[in-house]
């Protein structure tokens, strides 16, 4: 049996057809997905509860010569307390300055224990060297990589609330009782952005980092298919390609492609990269029972992770078959 959770302002009652309508239970601050929902809309209680001894398992832990090794205390800090503190924090009111602190102390704490330093070892030096953000600015990064995957589904049930609520904001006669939650301030940050991010009808930008999302690749199959129907490929080729790959600008080339012979014992795939007016040259080879389509992609996969350690900042990927970047 699922959970059913109606909130009312407490003022009218709730009117329904149901015959078993008694069998609901009234509660002045309900739990519901772990958050404790009260009728200022405040969420002390729930903050308060993500408090309650967060740091036991540290303390546990770090007396114990197999478990005291930095690594493993960041570990467990970010699965177990981070995500902790983190999680409903989109909908979060802002918080009383005395609550703010705590839940910033119990961050400071944490990682002061991963790490082993002392207690009057500076803040900014324990976080510079756990690589860990303020926990402030952390939640300001997760709303907005939500925010940037909602904007990529122009069909997400969340955006007409949040545009809606925006525009009420804008009327002069408006007076917010209470300030509004993270996600709403961080919504009028991403709305004049909102035109750069690919979207669609599904949501298929989970497993991308925001940055990806505001650049589409520019994928064109037509030359391909001129050359590939020419007398002449390679004299066709250079005609169409002439100022990509002669360039005097940063441009980085890389030309991949995969090849499979029933008969071998192995598969391969190469990578040409001409860079900075110079030319590598990479071979892999793989087990025959790999397809062509996985080798062209994992010829593709070399060549972007080439291109991350690349200072150009514009790539052009050449490819014999269409098969992969037609997907």
């Amino acid at each position: 049996m699922g959970q059913l959770l109606i909130m009312h302002d407490g003022l009218h009652s709730v009117k329904t057809d149901w015959k078993e309508v008694s069998r609901l239970l009234e509660e002045a601050t309900p739990l519901c997905l772990g958050l404790v929902y009260t009728l200022t809309w405040i969420f002390k209680p729930t903050v308060s509860r993500s408090c309650i001894k967060p740091l036991g398992v540290l303390n546990l832990l770090r007396g114990v010569w197999w478990g005291a090794d930095p690594s493993i205390f960041l570990a467990i800090y970010k699965a177990l307390i981070r995500s902790r503190l983190e999680y409903g924090a989109f909908i979060w009111n802002e918080l009383p300055a005395y609550l703010g602190k705590k839940v910033d102390r119990i961050q400071y704490k944490a990682v002061r224990l991963a790490l082993g330093y002392r207690r009057s070892c500076p803040i900014n030096v324990i976080l510079g060297e756990s690589k860990e953000l303020p926990l402030e600015l952390r939640l300001e990064f997760l709303g907005r990589n939500f925010l940037a995957k909602v904007f990529g589904n122009y069909d997400h049930p969340l955006l007409p609330v949040l545009t809606s609520y925006a525009d009420l904001t804008e009327t002069p006669t408006f007076i917010p009782k209470r300030p509004p939650p993270l996600l709403v301030l961080l919504h009028k940050d991403i709305v004049p952005i909102s035109y750069l991010i690919v979207s669609d009808n599904k949501p298929c930008y989970s497993s991308f980092k925001f940055e990806t999302l505001l650049v589409e690749p520019d994928v064109s199959f037509s030359e391909g298919e001129d050359i590939k129907n020419c007398i002449h490929p390679s004299h066709k080729f250079e005609a169409v390609f002439n100022d990509d790959i002669y360039s005097t600008y940063s441009v980085s080339r890389y030309f991949t492609d995969g090849s499979k012979y029933a008969a071998e014992p192995f598969v391969g795939y190469g990578i040409v990269a001409l860079t900075n007016n110079e030319c590598k040259t990479y071979r892999r080879r793989s087990s025959n029972h790999t397809s062509i389509f996985i080798l062209e992609g994992m010829a593709i996969a070399f060549a972007l992770k080439l291109a991350l350690c690349d200072p150009n900042r514009l790539y052009c990927y050449f490819q014999t078959r269409l098969t992969s970047w037609s997907r």
